[in-house]
């Protein structure tokens, strides 16, 4: 779909009822193997990695709509800098490193650099972060039924993660305009194992923005919703879960570093 040209909803003109979706540019790709399983369906192309032996694997009634190949040579991402002297940065608002949206308040991030040792957002909070701003934090986590909303109207923000970073379920994090261009979430484990490695939207949660995770496991759960590109060390996709390339990131670039060419995504499972 296209974030320039209104939502994702008002573009599902293919397909109908529980199929219908927008267009056919969900590209999925890796430097490695891709494997769709049943139920599983990328409205766009499937490439796996350039090596002999990097295969696409299509289970049951899994589908690719476009074309399934390998691409040419390995892609390559480049590291996460940190801003410099970012521990040392005095809060907007006197906000505390250790930062906690108690449940069921609401509260409001103004513009400027911030870092956290800690971002918690507990349950049925209500946080709007405005921008442009600049948000380093060692770990995040917004909790069950929580909204985040993103006021680009001053200019994007930009989240940089040293840690694991989680959604839980039937939480969203949206823009004012539902573009994903509004919000770069980029994501650099300290270990490349266990829990300090994993990203995860766990189920029924939306996400509208880039996410950037060379070094990070990414999990999308199970009927949960990604707008925007994503890129990790590995992406499962679990059933029912749906991730919606933003062709508007394509001609304009994002805040994300690295080609955003979906061609290059190292994708476990389905990208529609």
């Amino acid at each position: 779909y296209d974030s320039e040209l209104g939502t994702y909803a008002s573009q599902m003109v293919n397909g109908v009822g529980a199929s219908a979706y927008a267009g056919a540019n969900g590209d999925v790709g890796s430097n490695d193997d891709v494997l769709l399983r049943s139920n599983e369906k990328t409205h766009g192309d499937a490439m796996a990695g350039p090596d002999v032996g990097d295969t696409i694997t299509v289970t049951g009634n899994a589908q690719v709509d476009g074309i399934a190949g390998n691409i040419p040579a390995e892609k390559t991402f480049p590291p996460i800098e940190f801003p410099p002297g970012y521990t040392g940065w005095a809060n907007p608002g006197g906000k505390p490193q250790n930062y906690n949206v108690g449940a069921n308040t609401t509260d409001v991030m103004l513009p400027g650099n911030y870092y956290f040792s800690r971002w918690e957002v507990d349950s049925n909070a209500m946080l709007t972060v405005r921008g442009p701003a600049t948000i380093v934090t060692d770990n995040l986590n917004f909790k069950s039924n929580t909204v985040i909303n993103i006021d680009a109207s001053g200019g994007p923000v930009e989240i940089i993660v040293a840690g694991p970073f989680t959604i839980d379920s039937n939480s969203a994090v949206n823009s004012s305009t539902q573009r994903p261009l509004d919000l770069s979430i980029k994501v650099e484990p300290k270990t490349n194992t266990g829990p300090g490695s994993i990203v995860r939207l766990d189920s029924n949660s939306a996400l509208h923005a880039t996410l950037y995770a060379p070094n990070a496991h990414v999990d999308i759960n199970s009927n949960a919703q990604l707008y925007g590109a994503a890129i990790g060390k590995t992406v499962l996709i679990d059933s029912n879960a749906k991730v919606h390339y933003d062709e508007l990131l394509g001609r304009v670039g994002a805040t994300t570093p690295g080609p955003l060419a979906v061609a290059a995504w190292r994708d476990m499972s389905d990208g529609g």
